[in-house]
C-alpha cells in the first residue's frame, strides 16, 4: 500500500500533533488526512508524489527557520496540493504520450478544483492549503496558471511547494519520463530560477534536500 493511501496520519503529522495538541487544529489535521486519502485512492501513483513533495517542502521550511506551526502548515499544504486531480480522468493523468490541448486544459483545471474544495473553510491550516492548491503552478515571471500572477504576488508557501513539486516530478519520474538524479534535477531548477521559480529559494532548497 502506498504511503498516503491510508486514512491514518503520517508519522510526521503524529509528531506535529503530539507537540501541539490543540483540539481545533487537530480537527483540521484529521479532515485533511481524510481528504488526501480520497484523492490518493482515486489516482494511482499520486500518493508517493504527495508524500515526497510534502517532505521536500518541509525540509526547505525547516531550513528557512519557519516556526513549528508554519512548518506543519507547509507540510499539509504540500500534501494536498494536487487534491483537485480528483476531478480529472485517471486516463489523462496516467497517459504516457503527449497531451492534446483539451487534455492539458483539463489537467490545468486541477488548480481551480483544488481551491474550490479547500477554500472558505475556517481554520489555521486550510487557507494556506487552498492558496497552494490554486497557485502552485504560477511562475515567478508571470507565465503560469491559472491566474498569471508573478513574483511576490505568489505566496511564499506556493513558491516553496512549486519547487518541491517539480523537484519530485524530475527525481520520481512520470509515466512519460524516467526518474533522474538529484544532480540533473538541481541543474534544471537552477536553469529555471528567476523564470519559473523564486531565484532566492533555489539554493536554500537544494541545500536542504541534498542526498
Amino acid at each position: 500500500m502506498e504511503p498516503f493511501v491510508n486514512e491514518q496520519p503520517h508519522p510526521v503529522e503524529i509528531a506535529f500533533a503530539e507537540a501541539d495538541p490543540d483540539p481545533f487544529r487537530n480537527l483540521e489535521r484529521i479532515t485533511l488526512t481524510r481528504l488526501r486519502y480520497t484523492v490518493c485512492y482515486q489516482t494511482t501513483g499520486l500518493s508517493k508524489h504527495l508524500e515526497n513533495t510534502a517532505r521536500f517542502a518541509l525540509k526547505l521550511a525547516t531550513h528557512l527557520n519557519f516556526s513549528p506551526r508554519e512548518q506543519e502548515t507547509i507540510w499539509f499544504a504540500a500534501s494536498v496540493h494536487d487534491i483537485g486531480k480528483i476531478g480529472i480522468s485517471p486516463i489523462i493523468l496516467q497517459k504516457e504520450g503527449s497531451l492534446t490541448d483539451q487534455e492539458f486544459s483539463e489537467i490545468q483545471s486541477h488548480t481551480i478544483n483544488g481551491h474550490k474544495i479547500l477554500d472558505g473553510i475556517e481554520g489555521s491550516i486550510y487557507p494556506t492549503c487552498a492558496d497552494v492548491a490554486l497557485s502552485h503552478h504560477e511562475r515567478w515571471d508571470g507565465g503560469g496558471y491559472p491566474n498569471g500572477i508573478k513574483g511576490e504576488e505568489i505566496s511564499l508557501a506556493a513558491r516553496i511547494v512549486s519547487i518541491a513539486d517539480v523537484y519530485d516530478c524530475i527525481t520520481l519520474g512520470r509515466p512519460y519520463r524516467p526518474s533522474q538524479s538529484h544532480e540533473i534535477a538541481a541543474a534544471e531548477l537552477r536553469k529555471c530560477a528567476g523564470d519559473q521559480f523564486d531565484p532566492d529559494l533555489i539554493e536554500p532548497f537544494l541545500t536542504a534536500v541534498q542526498p
